[in-house]
């Protein structure tokens, strides 16, 4: 698994590694990579990129023949473009392709889009697990996202995956100023990286008051990580999955 990096970076020349595996799979692993769908990806072609990496990562867990992939779009809910039983090829990932226009705005999607999904992928995998009397395989969920939405709503849906042990890890996709500006730094507008958004809580008991912490302090998804260079995503993702899969074969069956 260490290889598909590289696989990926050399824009899958070397594909050598692929003679290498010997052996059949031993697992039957259940992957959901969903992108947000939403207008707000368009800002500095994040949505581009993340359909990009997509695609690659896609290919290659269809050649390392680890499982079974799906590809969703977030929108008011998740929709699927790429099924768990459909098969992968080459006119298939230019369906996908076709499938994203990052032009998707609703005036509730910002309260209720993230927590319709984790809850529909939470019954997508619930489907795919029926009838495993082995429960050897390991349900993971990508999520590419700018992370703005409504964390309430979904922390219920993300406690009912982390009963089910299903594991979703959660790229964000940061937002910066625009750069190579000759505008003096001073001038500037203030960053909207997410790393400097706030939310606010309100305190309990009866002197409660209202207070601003840092937005990702109260974050609903355990496992996230944060790319703020948008070219650096491909090589992101190859290695959240070799850590993945290096836990899963440390842990052995369930």
């Amino acid at each position: 698994m260490k290889k598909v990096i590289s696989f990926i970076a050399s824009h899958y020349r070397n594909d050598k590694i692929w003679l290498r595996r010997t052996l059949p799979s031993k697992r039957d692993y259940k992957i959901l990579i969903a992108i947000d769908d939403s207008m707000s990806m368009r800002e500095n072609s994040q949505g581009f990129f993340s359909l990009e990496a997509s695609i690659a990562l896609t290919e290659a867990l269809n050649r390392l023949e680890v499982g079974k992939v799906a590809v969703a779009r977030i929108r008011d809910r998740m929709e699927l473009v790429h099924s768990f039983d459909d098969t992968y090829t080459s006119e298939k990932a230019g369906f996908i392709v076709s499938q994203f226009e990052f032009e998707h705005q609703a005036p509730t999607s910002a309260d209720y889009a993230m927590a319709n999904f984790v809850s529909d992928s939470n019954k997508l995998l619930d489907m795919q697990n029926a009838g495993n009397t082995q429960a050897v395989n390991c349900p993971f969920v990508i999520v590419l996202s700018d992370g703005r939405f409504n964390k309430d709503n979904v922390r219920k849906y993300i406690r009912e995956a982390k009963e089910k042990r299903y594991l979703y890890i959660f790229v964000i996709l940061d937002k910066q100023s625009k750069t190579g500006t000759t505008t003096p730094a001073a001038q500037q507008p203030k960053s909207q990286s997410i790393l400097n958004m706030r939310s606010a809580v309100k305190s309990e008991g009866a002197n409660s008051r209202v207070r601003l912490v840092p937005y990702l302090k109260d974050f609903p998804f355990d496992y996230y990580c944060i790319i703020s260079d948008i070219s650096e995503l491909p090589t992101a993702l190859g290695t959240i999955l070799v850590q993945w899969f290096s836990m899963v074969s440390a842990s052995g069956p369930r």
